[in-house]
């Protein structure tokens, strides 16, 4: 049920003598950095202003918050990671354009990290919080943005500190379900504004599908039932009537698909084999072209991690948004977004498996400040 609960992966910012909550103070506030960096990253006047300075956070702090983590990271913590990027790096042998690809699994890496700090660290709040803020703050300025202030580049606006309003949605509604779940209400009415000016059809459908696990959950079958319908009748008739977007979306995945090969073209390839195009504009998609039967273990890390609804249940509902979203979009390629489904992800599996070892001497950062 996506309300605000009393599980591990929730604990309040209960005030302790050098704590915040059930966490030490240090590791709770660097956590609440992260999310607000990751939120927040952007250099004017580079290429990528807003993807490059979050990839780069990203790579920077989350390989640091870990050694502050009061538990050492389990060995199939690194495991799960460790053998997607093996499966992936297996595929450049083959792949037609090798530096895409080394790229892609550079930031494949990253996102390990990531997962291993969400299987490692039970109460993620304080990094739900960060981002919260940090995507209201960029949902002021895209209001700013809509009356007129031009001081920050957009290519599609209003877009924040996104560069495109479809990327500030999808962070908007990685904020807003994260803080229903947390109930954080001072920060809805900023995320749900973000998520509303993109206009983003997969974020309306992904929040869609939220809420009618919320209702169901409540006991309110027929209006889940009811809503779930109405999204998929939507969705239908968007692609029946051919609207641009769904139409542009059936073409380039008849291109994506022409093509099958048992092992796929290789990770990065899809730039190279559809070069007008770039992305998939859906996730599974783009993964079965690049990687064909190698995409198996991707899958089914997912479809594990989905089964954690009740062990982490804020974790586990910003992660079905972003599925139900990356089936229209790319949200894994974006660095909030891809963040977000890494540590959700990381905190699900670890809740269902035993990720994390206690250990008195590994994390003494962290005992050492409790």
């Amino acid at each position: 049920m996506l309300a605000p609960v009393n599980s591990s992966s929730q604990a309040g910012w209960r005030e302790r003598p050098g704590r915040v909550g059930d966490q030490p103070r240090l590791l709770a506030w660097s956590l609440f950095a992260l999310g607000l960096v990751v939120a927040l990253a952007f250099w004017p006047g580079m290429i990528g202003p807003a993807t490059v300075p979050r990839w780069a956070a990203i790579a920077a702090i989350a390989p640091g918050v870990l050694l502050f983590s009061r538990d050492r990271v389990g060995g199939a913590a690194w495991a799960i990671p460790a053998a997607l990027l093996l499966i992936s790096g297996a595929s450049l042998l083959w792949a037609p354009d090798a530096l895409t690809g080394a790229d892609d699994l550079a930031r494949l890496a990253v996102l390990g990290v990531v997962f291993a700090l969400g299987a490692s660290t039970p109460d993620l709040r304080q990094v739900w919080v960060g981002l919260a803020l940090g995507v209201s703050a960029s949902a002021a300025l895209a209001i700013a943005q809509v009356f007129g202030f031009d001081g920050v580049f957009q290519a599609v606006p209003p877009a924040g500190l996104f560069v495109n309003k479809n990327f500030l949605a999808e962070a908007g509604m990685v904020a807003i379900v994260a803080s229903i779940g947390l109930g954080l209400v001072w920060a809805i009415p900023g995320a749900a504004v973000a998520a509303a000016l993109g206009s983003s059809t997969a974020v309306v459908g992904a929040l869609s599908v939220v809420l009618a696990i919320a209702l169901f959950d409540r006991g309110r079958k027929v209006l889940a039932f009811s809503t779930v319908t109405a999204v998929v009748t939507v969705a239908a008739a968007l692609f029946v009537l051919g609207t641009p977007g769904a139409a542009a979306r059936l073409d380039i995945w008849a291109d994506a698909l022409f093509d099958p090969r048992w092992l796929g073209h290789g990770l990065g390839a899809f730039s190279a084999t559809l070069p007008w195009v770039g992305y998939a504009h859906s996730e599974p998609i783009q993964l079965v072209h690049e990687l064909g039967a190698l995409s198996a273990p991707f899958f089914a890390v997912a479809f594990f991690a989905l089964g954690a609804k009740h062990d982490a249940p804020v974790e586990w509902h910003v992660l079905v948004a972003l599925c139900a979203v990356s089936l229209f979009s790319f949200p894994l390629h974006l660095p909030l977004t891809a963040f977000a489904f890494a540590l959700a992800a990381g905190r699900c599996v670890g809740a269902r498996a035993p990720l994390r070892l206690r250990d008195p001497f590994v994390g003494a950062f962290a005992h050492a400040r409790a």
